[in-house]
């Protein structure tokens, strides 16, 4: 596809003499429009090359921060201005401290230059051009002139952090101590001294505080005691839930507490050696899904185990009363329904 000669590049009319005004801009091999004797003779362009140069000059005119209200329209320079006024722009975003280092000479070439469009520019480094900044300190304008101001490291400055001029800035000043914290105060930030060694952070009506826990509070985690009578509402961990076997008295007839434990047997985590023939008594504090088991072995003889009514067998559970040899280890497995303990299982060891 051919490319359209919108700039008349390739026309066959041409004028090579600049038109009267346009001498400065002129160079040799440089064509113009031209009108001769015939439309065959005479510079021709269409609507879209018209479009095409004003769209290449709007694109620049729409530039935000282009100055060129105080340029003549008619100026062969215009659209140079414009590029120039653009081309400034760019380096001082591009590159602000090489701009304002050679501000002087920049000001000068402009006032030089004789550019309309650059003269706004020239008062303003001009007067950059005349500030020796000291060490630490960074230009600032406030609207009207241009002066230094400290970024220094001591107190009141910007690398301290506590420069009040910035508005709204949490001063570094406030925390003193480490371990202080921030919080947010009646109309500002404030500094929250640290607490000591195990106090919490406890929230008051409008403000946190900091607060010394109760004993209680203090022990998060439940003991297997607390556990098992559901007195704590705490964590728990392993020993909370796995304690030790709840130690059973060998007496005629052996009391049962559930207060006291979840799994049941002698000293040691051991099973309780019979001593005689004896009677599992009514168990004590039952509560809706307790569940455990209870370990008994015999000494000395074969021992008898009876367990008391209040002991309701599971159907197919093996019925009492319970003979335990020596050598063997008899397990009673228990689950609480409501009040009611039911032995869910007999287990023999041996």
């Amino acid at each position: 596809m051919t490319t359209p000669d919108y700039f008349g590049i390739s026309d066959s009319v041409r004028r090579l003499v600049a038109p009267a005004g346009y001498e400065a801009v002129h160079q040799d091999g440089f064509s113009w429009a031209k009108t001769g004797s015939s439309y065959e003779e005479t510079s021709r362009i269409g609507a879209d090359s018209w479009n095409q140069l004003v769209a290449q000059f709007r694109a620049l005119l729409a530039t935000p921060g282009v100055v060129f209200s105080d340029s003549d329209p008619r100026s062969p320079w215009l659209l140079r201005d414009v590029v120039l006024n653009y081309i400034g722009l760019k380096a001082a975003e591009l590159l602000p401290g090489a701009v304002a280092a050679a501000a002087g000479t920049i000001a000068a070439e402009i006032e030089s230059s004789g550019i309309p469009v650059f003269q706004t520019y020239s008062a303003a480094l001009t007067a950059i051009a005349g500030i020796t900044p000291a060490a630490g300190t960074m230009l600032v304008g406030n609207g009207s002139s241009w002066t230094t101001t400290s970024i220094g490291t001591t107190a009141g400055t910007v690398a301290a952090g506590d420069d009040g001029r910035i508005t709204g800035a949490v001063q570094a000043s406030l925390m003193t101590t480490r371990g202080d914290i921030l919080i947010r105060g009646t109309s500002a930030a404030q500094r929250l001294a640290k607490g000591t060694s195990g106090q919490v952070l406890t929230m008051g009506a409008d403000e946190p505080a900091w607060a010394t826990p109760g004993a209680a509070a203090s022990r998060a985690v439940a003991t297997f005691a607390e556990y098992n009578a559901a007195t704590a509402d705490r964590v728990l961990d392993t020993a909370s839930v796995w304690g030790a076997l709840a130690v059973l008295t060998d007496g005629a007839t052996i009391a049962v507490d559930f207060n006291t434990g979840y799994d049941f047997g002698g000293a040691s985590s051991a099973a309780l050696a019979l001593g005689g023939n004896r009677t599992l008594g009514a168990p004590t504090n039952a509560r809706n899904g307790k569940k455990g088991i209870l370990w008994f072995g015999a000494s000395g003889s074969t021992r008898t185990l009876t367990l008391d009514a209040a002991w309701v067998l599971a159907n197919g559970v093996e019925i009492g009363p319970y003979s335990i040899t020596t050598s063997q280890t008899l397990g009673v497995a228990y689950a609480c329904l409501g009040t009611t303990v039911i032995v869910t299982a007999i287990v023999r060891i041996g």
